[in-house]
């Protein structure tokens, strides 16, 4: 990340199911510029959402090569009629 190493961002998230959910993006820890996806749980007692060991941290220089990826698995789920189009934002 350049400059404003001090605040995660955070890209989106995907709701999982109806007490989870999947939150993507940026952070910076111990120098280090990661990327990240966790599964985030609804608490029992609070309500509050909470990260849970579910989930992929990698080096953002590996992120190009995760959406690349990611984007031929979902082209296959299309040609086998198992997914749709993206949403549009």
């Amino acid at each position: 990340m350049a400059d404003d190493t001090s605040t995660d961002y955070l890209a989106g998230e995907i709701q999982k199911n109806s007490r989870e959910s999947i939150r993507v993006g940026l952070t910076n820890f111990k120098g280090h510029d990661l990327a990240f996806a966790r599964v985030f749980a609804e608490h029992r007692e609070t309500g509050e959402m909470t990260p849970t060991k579910s989930g992929v941290t990698f080096r953002v220089d590996r992120l190009a090569e995760l959406i690349a990826v990611l984007q031929k698995a979902q082209a296959e789920a299309q040609r086998r009629g198992l997914a749709t189009e993206l949403a549009d934002e």
